[in-house]
């Protein structure tokens, strides 16, 4: 397959796409042996499943994925047995509970109103192309940032500031992947010299470390002033869950543990928040009967209230029809 792999470079994610089809969703590459990088490809949930969810102990990460992903520390990413099986149900937990959901509607509608709006209205004034997906990734993160810890970034503004959080996932990314498909000895190199993607890797580490070590800090001076005061203040997210040892998460703790787990809670929520927004709004603008469909839709589903000049569902239950 490496020859069809060279020829279709400019094109990875159709071929990719295409071989599934032909293979009915799963495909087995056998890659260069000293690069390390055979890989089972598959397009089936049911399969995903299988192996990250109900047969995840017959799936064990092991080293080698630890050290290409070593980003990540403790957290659920790198975790296998029972610390996986905490780690999912400290996540489960916070996504379901009660708090959480009137907590992401509230941030939502003040994110839409203050942030997405605005932008959009000063963009569209003055006829500026934007990079759609890039507005939605500094949506999203502005949104996922204040669920994690409590504080908004603003990277959503119409300054457009450099959002240092995504491009340090950015490159930390593109370093695990370069790790897959290098011989271990020419990256290990690369980190010993700290060159190439590995320097970007080293940089971006500093990055979530002094970000978070920062807003951790705060997060703990805050908590403690309020220990005294009700528990269902509006202040509900995740690293004040750690930091109190909320029902949700049990005992604050190591400061690392926390971190990783931000780290991932603001990966899984971002990027899949902004890329499903961006193909939606990309599909809708190629199919305009689509668009007049899904309006006629929330029209016969939902009951619509006006808040802040927006006209949003009078109850978010209901979005589950």
């Amino acid at each position: 397959m490496i020859p069809t792999l060279i020829l279709n470079l400019h094109r990875p994610h159709h071929k990719v796409a295409d071989t599934l089809k032909r293979s009915n969703g799963t495909f087995f590459f056998k890659g260069i042996w000293f690069t390390n990088t055979s890989y089972l490809g598959t397009s089936d949930p049911e399969n995903v499943r299988y192996i990250l969810s109900t047969n995840n102990s017959v799936y064990l990460k092991g080293f080698e994925w630890l050290n290409q992903f070593d980003i990540f520390g403790e957290a659920i990413f790198n975790s296998d047995g029972e610390a996986w099986k905490h780690h999912r149900k400290v996540f489960y937990a916070f996504l379901h509970h009660p708090r959480f959901k009137q907590s992401i509607s509230k941030v939502l509608r003040q994110r839409i109103d203050g942030g997405l709006l605005k932008v959009l209205e000063y963009v569209s004034g003055r006829e500026m192309v934007v990079n759609l997906q890039d507005l939605f990734d500094r949506h999203a993160f502005d949104i996922g940032f204040i669920m994690a810890v409590g504080f908004n970034p603003g990277v959503l503004s119409i300054e457009f500031p450099e959002n240092c959080f995504h491009k340090a996932v950015s490159d930390t990314m593109e370093a695990a992947f370069y790790r897959y498909v290098m011989p271990d000895s020419l990256w290990k190199l690369q980190s010993w010299l700290q060159i190439g993607k590995e320097k970007k890797r080293t940089e971006a580490w500093k990055v979530f470390d002094r970000l978070l070590t920062h807003y951790i800090s705060i997060q703990r001076h805050k908590s403690k002033k309020t220990m005294a005061s009700s528990d269902e203040d509006d202040d509900f997210n995740f690293l004040k869950c750690y930091l109190t040892g909320h029902e949700i998460t049990g005992p604050t703790p190591t400061e690392s543990l926390i971190r990783d787990n931000i780290v991932t809670f603001l990966l899984a929520s971002v990027d899949s928040y902004s890329v499903t927004l961006t193909w939606f709004f990309y599909l809708i603008s190629k199919t305009p009967m689509a668009e007049i469909k899904i309006r006629q839709e929330i029209k016969r589903h939902l009951s619509m209230k006006q808040v802040e000049g927006l006209q949003i569902p009078s109850n978010f239950n209901d979005l589950s029809k």
